[in-house]
């Protein structure tokens, strides 16, 4: 079993089986109401069910007041799957297209969603072997035109990066090993599409918390912060440099990310 998405209270699990899911389940673990998907007859539509891809990201529609999931396969196939009717669609558009064309001979992957005005925001990160490059860059896709749009980032270079968003902006959240003697951390806010500001850049010599990951900016300006090389997460706030560096709480050996943050609702999936 393997947990894929979640909002609004909703998690889609999904039943492994033989490279591929089995069944796909959407879940309230507060009322522990659930529903499972139907998988689609249409034999073009299969992919959707594929254990390898890129996304997977479930949304709200406001305009059908509607459940949707997201799915992109490996090979840049494109699904819908609607609660409402409980159907799976394909998205065929020039602008998905417009990846599969140049995606070719590139290793990409597609990180964990950040929505944000009904939109969502993935990070990709690519390896081109042709001039042995790896970049990142951010994939936006508008729920209620259904069109993806490419959004070119600053070069980081050889870095870990994490999306989120931050008082109703995008922001890339930078962390950069210096020799394995410390880090440091850059916070880059984006207005507009693709028009990159950095608002904030801290250092630090704390060697043990090399590994670090963000999971979640908060609205008074911290950010919590898992360090897998110490197993604990981490309050920092990004406005007073490092005076304020504190331990929140032990994880106890559990492999924390985004791609876990739940929201507790009363929403049914039924």
């Amino acid at each position: 079993m393997t947990l894929l998405t979640s909002f609004s209270g909703l998690v889609c699990v999904g039943i492994t089986s033989c490279g591929e899911y089995s069944h796909l389940i959407l879940w309230n673990p507060l009322t522990d109401d659930y529903t499972k998907l139907t998988k689609p007859h249409d034999n073009s539509l299969k992919d959707c069910y594929n254990q390898s891809g890129k996304a997977f990201r479930l949304y709200y529609s406001s305009s059908d007041n509607d459940f949707r999931l997201l799915r992109v396969t490996q090979d840049y196939d494109a699904y819908i799957y609607s609660l409402r009717f409980d159907t799976w669609r394909k998205i065929d558009n020039d602008s998905i297209d417009e990846f599969k064309r140049k995606s070719n001979r590139k290793q990409e992957s597609w990180w964990p969603s950040t929505p944000l005005n009904e939109k969502l925001y993935f990070l990709k990160y690519t390896i081109d072997p042709l001039v042995q490059l790896s970049y990142y860059s951010v994939i936006k896709f508008d729920t209620n035109t259904e069109r993806f749009t490419k959004i070119s980032t600053p070069f980081f270079g050889n870095v870990e990066v994490t999306c989120l968003s931050h008082q109703g902006c995008i922001h890339l959240y930078v962390i950069d090993a210096v020799n394995f003697k410390g880090w440091g951390l850059e916070l880059w806010r984006m207005d507009g599409d693709g028009d990159w500001k950095k608002v904030q850049g801290i250092v630090s010599d704390n060697v043990f918390m090399v590994n670090i990951h963000p999971l979640h900016l908060m609205k008074d300006g911290n950010c919590l912060t898992y360090s897998g090389s110490e197993d604990l997460v981490y309050k920092i706030d990004l406005g007073c440099h490092l005076e304020s560096i504190s331990c929140m709480f032990k994880a106890h050996g559990l492999d924390i990310s985004p791609a876990g943050k739940y929201i507790e609702s009363l929403v049914s999936p039924n």
